[in-house]
């Protein structure tokens, strides 16, 4: 009914601005922005571009890694592309993520591709041997999803942010043409990307 309701450009817009507003609502307020105090921890070389292993702090102490993948002798500012991944226990390393990474980055694609929480190297729930003690992803993601709902939190708010923050890092790179950034991302990844 709403959308057979829909006769102008004008009314198109007032609904694209209230469904917004929903969402917005849904994830409440995002956190400030602070510094990323991002560190690299080492290259990669490979034939057609080199990773970056980044870690950068989506709030303060709050730690998210990533890859980013630089292509080699292309002319700058590349676009730029920010990876999300859906759920793997292995998040970043997944194949299916770095297939697209990789992809992205040979045909001259600035990346950035970054764990979930709860995902890859971002295990919150640890033992003293640093073994998982709930399970990764989904596992994690209830219990962190369930303690957040106790202070009025949601748990796809940080998970945005990490992504805003990573984006916000990619557009630090001189490498990166700000008038040519995407997202990407499959599963639940595709769900971010449209969150986002």
């Amino acid at each position: 009914r709403l959308r057979r309701s829909l006769n102008s450009k004008e009314d198109a817009q007032r609904y694209v601005d209230s469904v917004r507003e929903k969402i917005q609502q849904s994830f409440g307020p995002f956190p400030e922005r602070t510094p990323l105090e991002v560190r690299t921890t080492g290259p990669l070389k490979r034939d057609a571009y080199t990773i970056e292993k980044v870690i950068y702090e989506s709030r303060p102490g709050f730690l998210v890694t990533a890859n980013l993948y630089v292509p080699s002798g292309r002319k700058q500012p590349m676009p730029g592309v920010v990876g999300v991944c859906g759920h793997s226990s292995n998040g970043k390393a997944e194949t299916a993520y770095q297939s697209f990474a990789q992809g992205l980055a040979r045909q001259g694609y600035v990346v950035l591709i970054l764990d979930p929480i709860g995902q890859g190297e971002r295990l919150q729930y640890l033992d003293k041997a640093l073994k998982p003690t709930v399970g990764i992803g989904v596992a994690e993601h209830l219990l962190a999803g369930n303690q957040q709902f106790l202070v009025g939190e949601f748990l796809g708010t940080w998970r945005c942010w990490d992504a805003m923050r990573g984006l916000d890092y990619l557009l630090s790179r001189s490498e990166v043409d700000p008038e040519h950034i995407g997202i990407t991302g499959n599963s639940g990844g595709g769900t971010m990307t449209t969150w986002l």
